[in-house]
């Protein structure tokens, strides 16, 4: 080097391939120029494709970038400064060309057989996510369709209790009104007849009255289009919707005197005059897990129990009410007995 410039550092052929980009066949051309080695040196070694620490190595993207980014020939111009530096400021050509091309032919292998397997893991990866996509998609559909048919079953059931406690009333008032055109006609004597009535509640004391069935286990019942539950101060009305159905898609119309429920645009599921009024202001209805609309109503005379929420349903038998032990026993000794009385007494 002239007196007084700092000399280049020495970098070893090995140490610089490593660092430079994936070379290409134009540079293959320019070591062939200057190989001078015999044959015997330039039988191609056994190329070794496996990654090496340094293929990894982003310390130096942002200089190479730059340099990229100022070579109007593209990657032929990028390879062209590195092997130019490669030529001007080592021994990368002089020293032995057949190692230089051995090491330019492993740095390619190398890099090209990581694109491959680079390729086969991404498309490995994606084949993976989208085998999960759809059994998750499969699961998703079999549990809606599982639940769908619950459902349905469900709703098949409610319909065909209605259905039977329609007609088991039906058959109990037509028995009734027999049994009264024959006291009328004096089939039979009043004495008669109350001990008749006296025999058969004490022969089945639990049986509902005559035209009535019995309260379910929350104290109301089944109706067409919907089922009710009450205690002394409300009553909940659940009405069964098409599952998915979104709050915004409900009309929901609660009065003092009435009730209805319908799709916006459509006839309604449930829709009649209350038996008993209810308190507007502390009446309320929500949408549970987009299947069920569950209207909550604040009796106005809160001691009295419901027989039926709309006029014309079927009637529960209010004497066979069983309320909560617990509540019973914190009501007050006059209220207590009301309770009782409306419970008892005919």
């Amino acid at each position: 080097a002239p007196r007084g410039a700092r000399a280049a550092p020495f970098l070893s052929p090995s140490t610089l391939c490593r660092r430079a980009l994936s070379a290409r066949s134009g540079a293959m051309a320019v070591i062939e120029e200057v190989d001078a080695a015999p044959a015997a040196a330039r039988e191609p070694a056994l190329e070794d494709t496996r990654s090496t620490p340094h293929m990894d190595d982003e310390r130096f993207d942002a200089m190479l970038l730059g340099v990229a980014q100022q070579q109007e020939g593209g990657i032929d111009g990028l390879l062209d400064v590195m092997f130019g530096f490669l030529r001007r400021k080592t021994d990368f050509f002089s020293v032995d060309a057949a190692r230089a091309r051995d090491a330019v032919t492993s740095a390619l292998s190398r890099q090209l057989a990581r694109v491959g397997r680079d390729a086969a893991a991404a498309a490995e990866e994606r084949a993976q996510n989208a085998a999960r996509d759809a059994e998750r998609k499969a699961g998703a559909a079999s549990k809606a369709a599982a639940q769908s048919a619950a459902r349905e079953a469900e709703e098949a059931a409610r319909k065909e209790r209605v259905a039977k406690a329609k007609a088991e009333a039906e058959a109990a008032l037509k028995a009734k009104r027999q049994e009264d055109e024959a006291k009328a006609r004096g089939k039979a004597k009043a004495a008669d007849g109350e001990l008749e009535e006296e025999e058969a509640e004490a022969a089945d004391p639990d049986a509902p009255a005559a035209g009535k069935v019995l309260p379910s286990a929350g104290n109301g019942g089944e109706a067409d289009g919907y089922t009710w539950t009450q205690t002394l101060s409300e009553v909940e009305v659940r009405v069964l919707v098409p599952q998915g159905t979104p709050a915004r898609a409900l009309d929901v119309r609660i009065s003092k005197n009435a009730l209805s429920v319908a799709l916006k645009g459509q006839e309604p599921i449930v829709s009649g005059d209350l038996s008993k009024p209810v308190v507007v202001d502390e009446s309320m209805w929500s949408l549970e897990d987009k299947t069920w609309v569950v209207v909550t109503f604040t009796k106005v005379d809160q001691m009295c129990w419901w027989s039926c929420v709309l006029e014309g349903d079927v009637e529960i038998d209010t004497q066979k009410v069983v309320p909560e032990n617990s509540k019973l026993g914190d009501l007050d000794g006059e209220t207590r007995s009301t309770v009782e009385k409306m419970m008892y007494d005919p």
